[in-house]
Parts: C-alpha cells; structure tokens; sequence
C-alpha cells in the first residue's frame, strides 16, 4: 500500500495516477531488490513507476516514521502502518492501483509467557 501522512498531501496533493509519484518526494527502503521501482496493477495490466526522494533507509520502522514526520509517500504492508493509519496519522492513497501480492513466511517457535506471534496483511 501506498501511504503519506495528511500534513504532506496538504501541502504537496495526494497521488491520483502512480505516474504522480514522480513529483513527489518518495520514500525509498533501501536494501530490497526494485526499491525504486514500484509496480501497480489495474484492469488494463502491470504499471512500473521509478521513484525517488531524499529519504532512504533499511529500517522499515525509520521509513514508517519518515512518512508521519511529512518527509513523503511510503511503500508498504498494511501491518507495518495500521497503527499510524487508526491514529488518523497516516492516509493511504491510490487504493484503485493495487501492488502485487507479496508472500512471505512468518516463522513463530513454540509459544512463551509474554510473546505473541502476530500475522497481518
């Protein structure tokens, strides 16, 4: 999901097209494969739009907390953020133009006191 916090869209507008990311300030996660191309999907098929911003970092918490602090637009998971969204903190914009299923795995040992294994998409 794409996603900016109210006070940036304020200022800069929000993303009605994924080729309107090109005039934003994007926020990169460096160290993942394609982390400057992000790829939509809509009825007509695949769209890939290169993106930059001054923002880069590894963390995906950092780059969570770069979108809240107004720095850009953020690429991620809905449980990377669903926090910040409930807070009003975060808006999720191009909800037309999905991006391409992720999968992953989520690996939990055996439970102990204190330690929950949460799984969210």
């Amino acid at each position: 999901m794409i996603y900016g916090a109210p006070g940036y869209f304020a200022q800069h507008g929000r993303p009605l097209h994924p080729r309107d990311l090109r005039r934003h300030e994007c926020i990169v996660r460096s160290g993942v494969r394609g982390a400057e191309t992000w790829r939509f999907h809509d009825k007509q098929g695949a769209l890939a739009v290169r993106v930059n911003g001054r923002f880069r970092s590894d963390s995906i918490a950092a780059c969570c907390e770069a979108a809240i602090q107004g720095a850009g637009v953020g690429r991620g998971l809905l449980y990377q953020v669903r926090e910040a969204m409930s807070q009003g903190r975060l808006e999720v914009v191009l909800q037309d133009w999905p991006q391409p299923q992720i999968p992953y795995h989520l690996l939990c040992g055996p439970p102990r006191r204190g330690c929950q294994c949460a799984l969210g998409r």
